[in-house]
């Protein structure tokens, strides 16, 4: 899967491993985000809830994984 992707390219030498570990806990927080939702019966898991409706945790895990989808595109 993409967590196994990410860790070839760090184990090449294509990609910084930080970045492939923070990407991959990225990857897995927001596929946990949306299992969440699909469970909790919201109708398209897809859309991302409105920040201020969500806790300052929340805000804070979301800025962090968004952060690291933003290392690894400027990796690539």
């Amino acid at each position: 899967g993409t967590v196994r992707r990410l860790a070839v390219l760090a184990t090449g030498g294509h990609l910084p491993e930080s970045v492939a570990q923070n990407a991959g806990q990225a990857w897995a927080f927001f596929e946990g985000e949306r299992l969440a939702a699909r469970l909790a019966g919201q109708a398209d898991p897809d859309v991302v809830a409105r920040p201020g409706t969500l806790s300052a945790r929340k805000r804070q895990e979301c800025r962090a994984a968004f952060a690291a989808v933003e290392a690894l595109r400027q990796a690539l």
